[in-house]
């Protein structure tokens, strides 16, 4: 008896009914639980609809999150579809344990965690935007000038030079949070390109 055929045998004879909910849709698939290389995972049929995201319920009323879903081979003819999972439980302690960053304003800042972070000039280009359209400024056309060489800058449109912001120095000269938030912007963006 082959491989395929005997977990067909086992799914058939004792498996059991899985609700596998996909994007608000049901559907049932048969299947068995099984222990490989020390993992615990589901079997199903080759042809079973089982995708990883796909939430898993038994008649016990059990929930499972799919991770992955693989076709196992025996002798190149597919033999039965390995699932491994989370319980329910498991998915939500996982949610519950990402961290959430609720920040008004960070300029230059780079946030995240795990060594992980998001660099987020373009958020400094938008307050930036916001805070010369407030402006009631002579220099308010140079302003948006220089907020729009900075947009080229990073969008590479254009390269970062030397001397590049010099013909606007008077007016960042005359409004020091303009050129601290430019300054800003342009490091934030650099750092990303490391």
């Amino acid at each position: 008896m082959s491989m395929g055929n005997f977990v067909e045998s086992i799914i058939t004879n004792y498996g059991i009914q899985y609700k596998v909910e996909r994007l608000g849709s049901v559907h049932v698939e048969l299947g068995a639980q099984n222990e490989l290389d020390g993992k615990t995972c589901l079997m199903f049929l080759p042809s079973a609809d089982v995708k990883p995201g796909d939430w898993l319920e038994n008649s016990s009323g059990n929930r499972y999150l799919a991770i992955d879903a693989e076709i196992k081979y025996d002798h190149k003819s597919p033999a039965y579809l390995q699932v491994t999972y989370q319980t329910a439980s498991q998915a939500n302690r996982e949610t519950e344990s990402k961290t959430v960053f609720n920040i008004q304003n960070a300029y230059g800042s780079i946030i995240g965690n795990n060594n992980q972070g998001v660099l987020n000039y373009m958020t400094e280009i938008e307050n930036l935007k916001s805070k010369v359209e407030q402006e009631n400024s002579p220099d308010k056309s140079d302003m948006k000038q220089i907020i729009s060489l900075l947009e080229m800058i990073v969008s590479d449109k254009i390269p970062p030079s030397k001397g590049l912001f010099s013909k606007f120095s008077n007016v960042m000269n005359r409004h020091s949070w303009l050129s601290s938030a430019v300054a800003s912007a342009v490091l934030s963006w650099l750092q990303s390109q490391i």
